[in-house]
C-alpha cells in the first residue's frame, strides 16, 4: 500500500527562500529555486525508477 503524500513546492520553496534569507542574508529566489531543483531533481530520478519496477 503506497502512502501518496501530496507536495507543496510553493510552501517549501518560500520556507527555502527564507532560510536562504536568514542563513547568508540572500534574498535570491533563483538561488533558492535552483538549489531546490538540484536537490529534488535526483529525488524525482528515483522515484520515478521505483515507480517503473
Amino acid at each position: 500500500m503506497t502512502i501518496y503524500q501530496p507536495i507543496k513546492p510553493m510552501s517549501r520553496l518560500e520556507r527555502f527562500t527564507d532560510w536562504c534569507r536568514d542563513t547568508w542574508g540572500v534574498d535570491a529566489p533563483e538561488f533558492a529555486t535552483t538549489m531546490v531543483l538540484a536537490f529534488m531533481l535526483p529525488v524525482v530520478l528515483g522515484l520515478a525508477v521505483v515507480v517503473q519496477l
